[in-house]
């Protein structure tokens, strides 16, 4: 029993004497005001400095404050100190202007992830704002008090291109909007040819040397004032001595980098042209080395290495004439059957890939003569399943290109009988299933190919060139979809790229 505890029990069964009494009781309530002062003075500071420790805080974000160049495919991180309260995350978590996309969370639930299903708006900046309230969850459930709001600002799409084509080309990065370019090579050699990670972070390219191929990285794609700028520095990615190496490509997730090897005669091994994979870093050379190995088969010629969304490599063979898909241990996953080997476009789910086949049709159906038309065909990873897209007339359809979303493709289209025949191939659109092919322009007597989506799909960028004056450059195009009308970005450019 404590001693005030007695103390009162004393005063209520004692008899307490009438002089001193008041005295007594003055001195117990002293003392049981100084315990609760004590209490008061022990209990605040534990609570507080508990609250401290088991609020919660939102401790970094992704991208961060104040942060420019943001690439428009970015996610949105949120990280917390503690695991919380989800709904009360995301009811209070506002984003202007917000594109349409979902909400996911880590596995210590201390992470929210918003992953956009659409590209950020190009050139904008994006106000964040993660009112209070937001709680933790589990045991002392207590909730963030202070309001926190941050922005940053989303990139310009731009392109990258090859330039000039009269001269050794190099690469350069342009802002169409406002036509700001920058350089990022400079060889005497010129730059074979490249390939860009989807999130416009690095650059894989070929230079030939008189003994053979290197190909090499950059990083630094950062588009700025090109006045007095320096070149990005590269790193070297493959010595590729006694052979030439073209055709880099990179998986989607960074892990290799796909490339066509056709050895010097003077080695032991095959001179035509075969597909090999080099192990990389997160998208970067190995520090210490890698060791490049065949994908195919080493008796069979294999060319343009092209990636499906879901990371299987897909090659052209020619002596099986067909396109074989194959995981990164080799297993043949499918075949589609197909005598020209053109490039082709796989669709953004990963489950079609469409390129053009070449059938042998009468040219009318009163003559016996028949000619070769060119119609696209779809190619079902799942089934093995084939679809020609294409209309059964007298057509040459060719380089397919998926949009973004995947719900439109762009591809060239001539005909072929005499009425409508034109020397070169036409702009065309289609839905992905082959419904509501339309032209979007009529210069008969140019070439156009190369083409190229922008994140948002409203500008589709494509190189024509002139068939029946050969000498003339080529020329970079753009197309605006919202206002239906094409432009010219520059001449003497090729292979045009967009990166977010």
């Amino acid at each position: 029993m404590s001693d005030g505890f007695y103390f009162l029990f004393s005063l209520k069964y004692r008899r307490v004497p009438k002089k001193g009494g008041a005295t007594v009781i003055m001195q117990f309530m002293k003392r049981l005001r100084l315990t609760i002062v004590l209490l008061v003075l022990v209990l605040l500071p534990a609570s507080g400095i508990t609250y401290l420790l088991a609020a919660p805080r939102l401790i970094s974000v992704t991208p961060q404050a104040n942060a420019e160049e943001v690439a428009v495919l970015s996610s949105l991180r949120l990280e917390f100190s503690r695991r919380m309260n989800a709904t009360s995350v995301t009811d209070r978590l506002e984003i202007f202007p917000q594109p349409a996309g979902g909400f996911t969370w880590d596995e210590r639930g201390r992470t929210l992830i918003f992953t956009p299903s659409e590209t950020w708006p190009s050139g904008e900046t994006i106000q964040v704002r993660l009112l209070r309230g937001a709680s933790a969850s589990g045991f002392l459930p207590f909730s963030i008090r202070e309001e926190a709001s941050w922005s940053f600002t989303i990139a310009q799409p731009r392109l990258i291109y090859l330039y000039p084509s009269e001269g050794p080309p190099n690469l350069y990065l342009l802002n169409p909007m406002d036509r700001n370019t920058r350089q990022l090579t400079n060889y005497l050699e010129g730059v074979a040819d490249f390939d860009v990670d989807s999130q416009g972070s690095v650059v894989y390219y070929t230079v030939e040397v008189p003994d053979g191929s290197l190909i090499y990285a950059i990083q630094d794609l950062n588009l700025q004032d090109s006045q007095g700028e320096t070149l990005p520095t590269p790193i070297l990615a493959l010595d590729c001595r006694q052979a030439r190496c073209s055709s880099p490509r990179l998986a989607p997730d960074g892990s290799y980098l796909a490339y066509e090897r056709s050895a010097f005669t003077t080695l032991d091994e095959p001179s035509f042209p075969q597909v090999w994979v080099l192990p990389l870093d997160q998208g970067l050379p190995v520090d210490d080395g890698a060791e490049p190995r065949l994908i195919n088969q080493s008796d069979h010629q294999t060319i343009q290495p092209q990636w499906s969304p879901d990371g299987l490599l897909l090659v052209y063979d020619t002596i099986a004439a067909a396109y074989i898909v194959r995981d990164l241990d080799g297993t043949e996953i499918a075949r589609f059957p197909n005598t020209t080997g053109y490039p082709g476009s796989w669709d953004p789910s990963g489950e079609f890939f469409i390129a053009p086949e070449i059938f042998y049709e009468s040219a009318l159906p009163s003559e016996p003569d028949t000619i070769g038309v060119s119609y696209l065909i779809r190619y079902s990873l799942l089934d093995g399943s084939t679809q020609i897209l294409s209309e059964k007339d007298n057509l040459e359809d060719a380089f397919p290109s998926f949009a973004p979303s995947g719900a439109q493709l762009a591809f060239t289209r001539k005909y072929l009988d005499t009425t409508r025949w034109t020397p070169g191939r036409q702009v065309w659109l289609m839905d992905s299933n082959g419904e509501n092919a339309r032209p979007i322009n009529n210069e008969s007597v140019y070439n156009h190919f190369d083409f190229t989506w922008s994140p948002d799909e409203r500008l589709l960028v494509y190189v024509r060139f002139h068939q029946t004056e050969l000498t003339q450059a080529p020329e970079i195009w753009i197309y605006d979809m919202s206002i239906q009308n094409a432009w010219r970005l520059l001449r003497g450019g090729y292979a045009p790229r967009w990166i977010p």
